[in-house]
Parts: C-alpha cells; sequence; structure tokens
C-alpha cells in the first residue's frame, strides 16, 4: 500500500515537471480560452508564464531597425536596448519607420531655415509709426553723462494743481500739431525761456535719426523723448536760467536728480485706493540762484511716475518704425 502511494507520488510529480515544461500555469480546472492547464495537490502550484509578443500575419523580411524590437522570453516581456540593433520586422513597420524618418528630415530642414533666416518681426504685422500715435501731450527728459554717473535734469512746476513737484520739460499738443516731435520740442523751448534752444533747434536735436534721442517712451496719449544733451552746455543754461527765476516762469528752480535714484523711485511707486500712484519723493542736487548745488529730498510729479514706469520696470513693448521708439 506505501509503495503504491509512492508510486502515485513519483507519477505526479512526473505529470508537473512536464507541464512546466510545457509552459502551462497551474491552478484548477482546464481553461481553452488561453490553453492553459491548471493542476493542483494541495494548494495550487505557481508557474511563471511565457509571454508572447503579437505576430502579425504578413510576410517577414529581414532589415535594420532604430526602434525597440519585442521577443517572447521567460517572464516578464523586456524591451529591446535603446539604439541600434539588429532583428525582424514586419513590412508595416518598415513603412512606418519611413514615415518617421521623412518627418525627422523635415524638421531638420526647418530648424536649418530657420537658423539661416532670422524672423523678421516687421513681416508678420506693420511697424507702428510715431507720426500715427493719437497723443495729447509730449515732453523732453534731458540727461548727461558726468564723471560720477549719468544725471537727468528736473524742473519744479510753478503753477497748476502740481505746483512745486518736479518733472520734465513739456506740455499739451496745441492746435495743428500733427506729430509728438513739434510739441516735444516747443514745450521744451518754452519751459527753457528759449535760453538754450529754439524750437526749430529743439525738433533738430530730438530727432531720432540724429542720434541724441535715447528712447522715445509713447504710452497711452504721450511721448517722452529721453535725450542726451552735453554736460557744459547744461551748464552753460542753468546759469543763465537761475538769473531770470525772479520772472514768470514756468519752472521756477532747476535740480540734477542721478539717474539710478530716478529709476529706483519710480519703480518703488505705489497706488491709492483709486489706482492712481502716488508721488515719490527722491534725491536731488537742488540748484539755487547762485548756481550752486544742495541735496536734498524732491518730490516727483505723478505723471512723470506714470509715463516712465513701463519704461524702468522693463515691461514688454512694441518697437515702432525706429528701434528706438516703444509703444507700451
Amino acid at each position: 500500500m506505501i509503495r503504491n502511494k509512492q508510486l502515485v507520488l513519483v507519477f505526479v510529480s512526473l505529470v508537473t515537471g512536464v507541464l512546466q515544461a510545457r509552459h502551462f500555469q497551474f491552478g484548477f480546472g482546464f481553461d481553452t480560452g488561453n490553453g492553459a492547464f491548471q493542476f493542483s495537490v494541495g494548494q495550487p502550484a505557481y508557474v511563471q508564464p511565457v509571454y508572447y509578443a503579437p505576430v502579425p500575419a504578413v510576410q517577414y523580411e529581414p532589415c535594420f531597425v532604430t526602434q525597440p524590437v519585442y521577443r517572447p522570453v521567460q517572464g516578464r516581456p523586456q524591451r529591446a536596448q535603446a539604439g541600434v540593433s539588429y532583428g525582424f520586422t514586419t513590412r508595416t513597420s518598415v513603412k512606418k519607420h519611413s514615415k518617421y524618418k521623412q518627418k525627422k528630415q523635415h524638421h531638420r530642414q526647418a530648424i536649418n531655415k530657420s537658423q539661416k533666416a532670422p524672423h523678421k518681426l516687421a513681416a508678420q504685422k506693420p511697424a507702428p509709426a510715431l507720426k500715427n500715435l493719437k497723443y495729447s501731450s509730449a515732453s523732453v527728459l534731458p540727461y548727461t553723462s558726468k564723471s560720477n554717473g549719468r544725471y537727468v535734469l528736473l524742473g519744479q512746476e510753478a503753477f497748476g494743481r502740481d505746483a512745486n513737484t518736479w518733472d520734465d520739460f513739456g506740455g499739451s499738443r496745441d492746435l495743428g500739431e500733427n506729430h509728438p516731435i513739434i510739441t516735444a520740442a516747443r514745450e521744451f523751448a518754452e519751459e527753457t525761456e528759449f535760453l538754450f534752444m529754439n524750437k526749430k533747434q529743439a525738433q533738430n536735436w530730438l530727432d531720432v535719426g540724429a542720434g541724441n534721442t535715447k528712447v522715445v517712451v509713447a504710452k497711452n496719449k504721450n511721448a517722452t523723448y529721453i535725450t542726451r544733451f552735453d554736460q557744459h552746455d547744461l551748464a552753460k543754461f542753468t546759469k543763465k536760467f537761475n538769473n531770470r527765476v525772479g520772472r514768470k516762469t514756468e519752472k521756477k528752480a532747476l535740480a540734477w536728480v542721478k539717474w539710478e535714484d530716478l529709476e529706483r523711485a519710480i519703480c518703488s511707486a505705489q497706488r491709492d485706493s483709486t489706482g492712481k500712484l502716488k508721488r515719490v519723493n527722491v534725491w536731488a542736487q537742488v540748484l539755487d540762484r547762485q548756481n550752486k548745488s544742495h541735496g536734498k529730498l524732491i518730490t516727483v510729479r505723478p505723471f512723470l511716475v506714470a509715463k516712465l514706469r513701463d519704461y524702468f520696470m522693463h515691461e514688454p513693448y512694441v518697437i515702432g518704425n525706429s528701434p528706438k521708439i516703444r509703444f507700451y
């Protein structure tokens, strides 16, 4: 009896080994769907399955492939190593691979063309012209270079609701003026008491083509010409201007402000509850009647802050018909 049991166990072990060699998975019963025969004694025995990649019923041919190749391997399916490998694939894969190579080649050709021919902004949309700006005011912000840096010349307002604040040289557009440079030149000549330049000279100096204007900031309905002047010419002008301050003038005092200080003050400006920019203070060298400078804090006019804030904050802009013209 014991010997019969031993023979049965030997037979079961032999059948189990054969089934494992045939890669069948054990369980309970027989599954005709996937051809898996399952047999268990006590607890089911586990056999690691073999996965086969689906093979299309088409003709095979040897080829050189660069895409991953799937092969039936023991255990889980493994992806072929990345890179170039030899193997067999179908005609369908060959067609897909050739289309992929064509797309990649077209993509490289497009990149080479874009590198050889740089993108032109003007080709997409015509550059706006400053003469077409529907402006209501224009101004000039004069600056010069000294031994210790760049300085901006500001004037103190003598009249209006912003009296005693400091601003650039400008004003409203007059009837018949059809370009911001005409308004800016006229206002600059008038507010400097014609001691520096007349209207025609100022217009020629402010012209973008002359090379004196650093940038024209066009924002909303205003255009500001940030223009360089000679240091000695401005010194002569300030001396003449201070001798005439006692008369009725639009600016009652002049002051030098360092470029970096003005930029820092404008960028740090805050807004009130209504959204308007508050007045900001900046350190300046105010000139007296004897043309001597005295350091003190001055209040910048809010309109000047609003005009130049986007420029100093490096906000995005549209280039006009000249690289020096910026529309914010």
